[in-house]
C-alpha cells in the first residue's frame, strides 16, 4: 500500500477542510472536486466565481458541490478586516487598504487559514512560488523553533529499495537560496520530526554536498553542511528528538550502500538517507525539475515548515494527481498539527 493510501482511510475519519488560494485553475478544481468526492473535508476555491464556474463548465468539472467564496463580495471581509488590523505590518493600515489586499484570494484565503475557518490551504498553482508565499509569511503564526520559514518536499519514488519503502523528504526546496547553518539545522531537525511520524520510519539526514566529509576543505559551502551537521546534532538531542545525521556527503553516498561502501565512505546511515538536505536552493530546484521530468516520481508538497498551521505551495508545473496528493498530505499534517513544532511534545489523541 503506498503512503497517501495509508493516509486517506484515517483522513475520512477526521476530514479536514483545505483552501486553495488558486480556485481558477482547472488543475485546482480537479483535485478539489476528487477531495470532495473522497470524503475527506471540504475543499475552498477562493477566487472570481463567475469565472471559476465558467471555466469548470467549458471543462465539464463537476464543482457545483464544491464551496467557492469569492473575495469581491465575500461575508466573511468585515471580520478579516478586524483581525487583519491587528498583525504587523498591517496593523498601520487603514480599512480601505486591508479591504483592497483581501480582495486578493491569495490574502483573503491566508485570513480565512488564520482565523480558523478552515484546517490548511494549499497555494501557488498558478503565480510564482514567491508571490503566492508572501501572504502567508506575513500573516501566519509561527511556531517557537523555527527562526525562518523554510519547506520540504514528499518524493514516493516506488522503488522499495531506496529511503523509506521508497519514500523521501527533500529540504529545502522553495524558500532559501542560499540557507545559514542555522537555517539548515532547523530545517533538517524539523523535517525528521515529521518523518518519523508520516513513513513511521527511524529519521536518517543526509546533508549533501559535493564531496564526502572533506575536513580539509576550504570551501565555504562545504564548511557551511559540516557545520550544519553539528548544529542539527545538537538540537536533535537538545529535544529529544531520535534520528541520525550525517554529513556531508554526495546523494549517491547517501542513497546507495554499495556506493558508500565502494567510496569507504561510513557513517551511521550506511546509505539508507531517507532525509536530504540540500546546501542551497540551486542544487535543490534543478535536482527536483530533473526528477519530475525525467522519471515517473510522484511530488507531494512543498510543505512550508515553520508555521503553527499546515500550508503548501506548489509550483505552476505540477499536475492536479499531484496537487490532490499535495491535499492530502497537508490533510494529515493538519489532523496531527503536532508534527509541525518540535518542540511539541503533546501527545496525539489520534492514531497515527
Amino acid at each position: 500500500m503506498f503512503l497517501l493510501e495509508k493516509l486517506e482511510s484515517q483522513i475520512k475519519q477526521y476530514p479536514q477542510s483545505i483552501i486553495f488560494t488558486d480556485g481558477d485553475d482547472p488543475r485546482v478544481m480537479r483535485a478539489a472536486r476528487r477531495y470532495l468526492s473522497a470524503k475527506f473535508g471540504e475543499p475552498i476555491l477562493i477566487g472570481n466565481a463567475p469565472k471559476i464556474k465558467a471555466t469548470a463548465s467549458n471543462l465539464n468539472i463537476d464543482i457545483e458541490p464544491v464551496t467557492i467564496i469569492d473575495p469581491e463580495n465575500a461575508e466573511e471581509t468585515d471580520d478579516l478586516v478586524e483581525r487583519m488590523k491587528n498583525i504587523p505590518p498591517y496593523d498601520g493600515k487603514t480599512t480601505d487598504e486591508i479591504r483592497s489586499y483581501l480582495k486578493d484570494p491569495r490574502y483573503f484565503g491566508t485570513m480565512l487559514l488564520e482565523s480558523g475557518q478552515a484546517d490548511t490551504l494549499l497555494a501557488g498553482a498558478s503565480i510564482r512560488a514567491r508571490s503566492a508565499m508572501l501572504p502567508l509569511i506575513e500573516l501566519l503564526p509561527r511556531n517557537d523553533f523555527n527562526k525562518e520559514i523554510t519547506s520540504m518536499i514528499l518524493l514516493d519514488t516506488r522503488n522499495p529499495g531506496i529511503g523509506s519503502n521508497g519514500l523521501l523528504l527533500l529540504a529545502d526546496t522553495l524558500v532559501h537560496p542560499m540557507p545559514t547553518e542555522s537555517i539548515l539545522a532547523e530545517n533538517s531537525v524539523s523535517v525528521a520530526k515529521i518523518c518519523e511520524q508520516l513513513v513511521r520510519d527511524k529519521p536518517r539526514v543526509a546533508m549533501l554536498s559535493y564531496t564526502n566529509v572533506h575536513i580539509n576543505s576550504n570551501n565555504p559551502s562545504t564548511k557551511r553542511m559540516q557545520n550544519a551537521v553539528q548544529h542539527a546534532q545538537d538540537l536533535a538531542r537538545s529535544i529529544n528528538l531520535p534520528c541520525d545525521i550525517a554529513g556531508e556527503m554526495q546523494v549517491d553516498v547517501a542513497l546507495d550502500s554499495s556506493i558508500a561502501r565502494l567510496k569507504e565512505h561510513h557513517d551511521l546511515l550506511n546509505g539508507n538517507a531517507n532525509i536530504l538536505v540540500f546546501p542551497n536552493l540551486d542544487a535543490a530546484n534543478i535536482s527536483l525539475k530533473m526528477l519530475q521530468i525525467v522519471s515517473d516520481i510522484r511530488t507531494y508538497g512543498p510543505i512550508l515548515i515553520g508555521f503553527e498551521q499546515a500550508a503548501g505551495c506548489i509550483t505552476r508545473s505540477m499536475q492536479s494527481k499531484d496537487i490532490y496528493g499535495t491535499a492530502i498530505l497537508l490533510a494529515y499534517l493538519a489532523l496531527h498539527n503536532s508534527l509541525l513544532d518540535p518542540l511539541d511534545n503533546g501527545s496525539d489523541p489520534l492514531p497515527q
